[in-house]
């Protein structure tokens, strides 16, 4: 939205969005239309998902808030690291008794967004090789 470069960064903010949808039922920024949810976005932190789901241990707040920083450089630097911190230490034996169903569907997201990622990188890129060469030629 701010016309920066996509990077592993814009990954692990996509990956965000799609845990705090899977573990709150609705969206990190919900406004009127798509224009006013941007804004939203771009000028407001997200809701934390505590308040849809007040049960929700501790960890799981703070991986999906740090994966939803408005700053690159403060999100986690891959998905995997995203996997691993709920997958990890920091993670209680009390999250994955109740939440033991989201570490397999987050490892399976991640590879997704990864694999989608990749593969629009690619589009993208001989779209514009191939638009490049019939100018040329």
């Amino acid at each position: 939205m701010r016309g920066a470069h996509i990077t592993a960064a814009s990954d692990v903010y996509a990956f965000g969005v799609v845990l705090y949808h899977v573990v709150t039922g609705t969206y990190p920024f919900v406004a009127a239309g798509q224009l006013a949810t941007a804004f939203k976005r771009l000028t407001e932190p997200p809701t934390s998902p505590r308040v849809y789901v007040p049960d929700l241990e501790p960890v799981w707040e703070r991986v999906i808030l740090r994966c939803l920083e408005p700053d690159p450089a403060d999100r986690f630097k891959t998905p995997q690291e995203v996997v691993a911190a709920l997958d990890g230490e920091t993670a209680s034996a009390r999250t994955f008794a109740r939440h033991r169903w989201l570490s397999p569907i987050a490892i399976v997201i991640a590879l997704f967004i990864l694999g989608a990622t990749s593969l629009a990188g690619f589009l993208s890129y001989w779209g514009r090789s191939r638009a490049g060469r019939r100018r040329i030629g």
